[in-house]
């Protein structure tokens, strides 16, 4: 009897380490995108000049710790300057993930069915799914966080010690994360002291990195670069729009189903659950650290807030009303959660991305073959960013940022609905120009204006 409990379980291992491997593998050839072509910026730096001090060029220095995006160079040094190489990095990453999910759900004594159906669903999950295809390190810290959640349900303290070391060695938003398991760790087990002293080690060591980046670059966290505008606090209207973002986090993309689910459990059992806690804590921690700042709030940030939630719905749902499970195969329409009239998406959590991909390969083939001066096309973020960062190969020329700007000043404009930096003004003086080529692909559009 134990050996086929023992074999049950080691299907769902091999189930979930084999989708990890199919959306992998369908990643190969995905180049980067949005906010991840700062770490092919980066990571093709490190490549090409060493590794050095540590401390990046100041048009490349976030302030984050240098430790995630030398990970990856080690690939490059093993298989080449490549997507492949750069894609394989998440493997690992992601099979620890999938492996701690398991034990999790193990622990919560999910049946082996419904353990299978929470690896599907962890897929279908909108945000997952696409972090999943991009070289992420909100990806990896939403990892590293499961395993540590692992550690916690399993009592490795050590373990989780060293992985509280491992988050805050790929971000500075790992402190989020930390300070996360530490409350989760705490209401475990009610010892402040020990709770303090296994995280200790993690927020020393980044606090060591930061003194010795300071250090370098005479600024703490914020340098004189694109990254000091996201490092300042909010006024009264930063505020409101952050609360509204905070709000889209918890509806966009198909989350607004888990979130009903857990206004239903609420309002059924009339408290909050333990396993609630184990998003809420999250959400409200990673609220309290971005509401205040000017630093937009990305749908990324949240990926193990979308994981508990589906969790505790799935745990919710099969208690309660178990033949409303099927509900959740909806969450892959979330891919398509898409808003239109001037209202920005979080282009980087929905597989929508690869329609602007297709677009952009296309325009960029028409722009060539028409011997369009670069300097003279104006765009935004991202579609502005060369060939060479999204591939890590091919035309290193960028088309000139427009954001701020007055476009008149240019002779053409490359406008998409991707490119959430359009301003109105920009937006009312498009319609006056000359349409030269425009294209339309999933709920992506492109379209390349001649202002003359």
């Amino acid at each position: 009897m134990n050996r086929i409990i023992k074999d049950r379980q080691n299907l769902i291992f091999v189930f979930a380490f084999g989708l990890a491997l199919v959306v992998n593998f369908f990643s190969w050839d995905k180049p980067f995108f949005w906010d991840s072509l700062l770490t092919s910026s980066i990571t093709q730096y490190y490549f090409e000049h060493g590794f050095g001090n540590l401390i990046l060029p100041n048009d490349l220095d976030a302030g984050h710790p240098p430790f995630f995006y030398i990970y990856i160079v080690v690939f490059y040094k093993l298989f080449g300057l490549n997507l492949f190489a750069a894609h394989l990095s998440m493997l690992l990453p992601s099979l620890l993930g999938l492996f701690s999910l398991v034990k999790i759900l193990q622990h919560l004594n999910f049946s082996y069915k419904l353990q299978a159906f929470t690896i599907l669903g962890y897929f279908f999950i909108p945000a997952i799914l696409t972090q999943h295809t991009l070289v992420s390190y909100d990806l990896m810290l939403s990892l590293l966080y499961l395993f540590g959640i692992y550690c916690i349900l399993f009592e490795r303290k050590i373990l989780l010690s060293i992985i509280a070391i491992g988050i805050c060695s790929v971000a500075a938003r790992g402190l989020f994360f930390i300070f996360s398991l530490f409350f989760v760790y705490y209401l475990n087990n009610k010892n402040l002291k020990k709770s303090i002293l296994i995280f200790l080690p993690a927020l020393l060591l980044f606090g060591l990195w930061m003194f010795y980046h300071t250090l370098f670059t005479q600024h703490f966290i914020a340098l004189e670069n694109n990254w000091s505008e996201h490092r300042k606090l909010v006024n009264f209207r930063g505020l409101t729009m952050n609360f509204i973002a905070l709000a889209r986090v918890l509806f966009d993309f198909g989350i607004v189903l888990l979130f009903i689910i857990q206004l239903l459990q609420f309002y059924i059992t009339k408290n909050i659950g333990r396993l609630q806690l184990f998003w809420i804590i999250p959400f409200v921690v990673f609220a309290g650290g971005f509401v205040f700042l000017s630093n937009p709030i990305g749908h990324r940030y949240f990926l193990v807030v979308y994981i508990f939630l589906l969790i505790d719905s799935i745990y919710f749902l099969n208690k309660q009303y178990k033949n409303w499970l099927w509900i959740l195969c909806l969450l892959p329409l979330g891919h398509f959660q898409i808003y239109g009239n001037r209202i920005s998406n979080g282009w980087d959590c929905t597989l929508e991305y690869l329609s602007f991909i297709f677009l952009k390969n296309d325009f960029d083939r028409y722009i060539k073959s028409e011997n369009i001066d670069y300097s003279k096309l104006g765009t935004v973020f991202p579609i502005n960013i060369s060939k060479q960062q999204y591939y890590l190969s091919g035309d290193s020329r960028s088309m000139v940022n427009i954001h701020g700007k007055i476009i008149d000043d240019y002779s053409f404009i490359l406008y998409s609905n991707v490119g959430n930096d359009f301003s109105d003004e920009q937006l009312n003086r498009m319609q006056q120009y000359k349409i030269e080529k425009i294209e339309k692909h999933g709920k992506v559009t492109m379209i390349l204006y001649y202002t003359r």
